[in-house]
């Protein structure tokens, strides 16, 4: 989905997760996490795939990993461990490793939080081996609602800084509503 240029994600709590996209091949294409499942939907409502994530916590997936915005019902599978106060950009950040419960030495995220926007201003994700996978860079936040930031652009880089792409946000709501 990361190469289509028109995404729309919708969340809602608890963890519910939907990206919708439409591609010239295939039409309409759905990636739906719910909870512990995972489905990718192609055309009108053809279950191309479903994976039942239950006993794969890493495999699934939040919304901070989209768009830097942490929620309350995420530490129920992940569980966030201080690391040091640091100031990125100006900006004093807060840093975590979030691992998932009962995998002390799975894979990783280390997060750089902006505390005064409760937002996310980078992330790098590790493998199981403590390797950089990927750095994501969340930019030019907005306040949608209050209390309430989204990054304007997300660029997602591989483990060498190479930017690989480049998400940007064209409008954000918050309480629409999702059936």
């Amino acid at each position: 989905m990361f190469a289509l240029h028109d995404v729309t994600l919708q969340y809602k709590e608890p963890h519910r997760l939907r990206l919708t996209a439409v591609s010239p091949k295939d039409g309409n294409e759905t990636l739906l996490f719910e909870e512990d499942q995972r489905r990718f939907m192609v055309g009108e409502g053809r279950t191309v795939s479903h994976q039942d994530l239950s006993g794969s916590p890493a495999r699934r997936s939040f919304l901070f990993e989209f768009c830097g915005v942490l929620t309350s019902e995420m530490f129920d599978t992940i569980r966030a461990r201080f690391v040091k106060q640091e100031t990125m950009d100006g900006v004093p950040t807060l840093v975590y490793d979030l691992t998932y419960w009962g995998q002390d030495d799975g894979p990783y995220h280390r997060i750089w939080i902006d505390p005064a926007r409760r937002l996310i201003l980078k992330q790098e994700r590790f493998d199981a081996d403590s390797k950089l996978k990927s750095i994501f860079l969340y930019k030019q936040p907005s306040e949608i609602v209050p209390g309430l930031w989204l990054p304007g652009t997300t660029v997602i880089q591989d483990s060498h800084g190479k930017t690989v792409a480049t998400i940007k946000v064209s409008k954000g709501r918050a309480n629409q509503g999702i059936p």
